[in-house]
């Protein structure tokens, strides 16, 4: 769940091998991706509910969020949202393995006065909340992104804000290659 990386993620992997369950159905996933661009953390909960009124509950939830709130809310405001909506996704769904996957860079940020601090913003939010899942779930991944870096253009659409299909790529073979250890693990 989460904004246009994930929505573009899922319209590309359709036509990947894997296909939507990015090959990894025979370690029981079956994948139900649900991004909506220009997703804000704010938009998570209601959308989490929603699905809900559709879909069973999830085993695992597979949040990517936040980067449309850099820019419009403080980090340190951003990263207490976060807090308090996992602990509620905790409650609301006891049995649920949460994963966030990090916010990734950008070689532009919207709305941002000063791309370096935004950036700087951007890696205290992701560590903070690396530090919630280590500290506070009993079950969950943080998937990481160390391979996706805004200097290198090739990764980025034109716009520097998405990333383009071979940056794509390289996110979904992160989220795979993520899953598929945490899959082996146990949850």
């Amino acid at each position: 769940m989460g904004s246009s990386i994930v929505y573009w993620g899922a319209r590309s992997i359709k036509r990947s091998p894997g296909g939507q369950n990015l090959g990894l159905q025979s370690k029981g996933y079956n994948f139900h991706w649900y991004g909506q661009r220009g997703m804000k953390w704010k938009n998570l909960l209601p959308s989490v509910e929603q699905n809900l009124r559709c879909y069973p509950p999830p085993q695992i939830l597979i949040i990517h969020l936040g980067s449309n709130d850099l820019g419009l809310i403080k980090g340190k405001e951003l990263i207490e949202q976060i807090r308090l909506d996992i602990m509620r996704l905790h409650v609301l769904l006891p049995n649920l393995s949460l994963v966030w996957t990090e916010i990734l860079p950008r070689r532009y940020w919207h709305l941002a006065e000063n791309q370096v601090a935004i950036n700087s913003t951007r890696k205290r939010v992701n560590a903070a909340v690396r530090n919630i899942f280590k500290e506070e779930l009993n079950h969950g991944l943080v998937i990481c992104h160390p391979n996706i870096k805004a200097q290198e253009r090739d990764l980025f659409r034109h716009d520097g804000v998405h990333v383009s299909d071979v940056g794509n790529d390289v996110f979904l073979n992160n989220f795979q290659g993520a899953l598929e250890l945490f899959a082996s693990s146990d949850r």
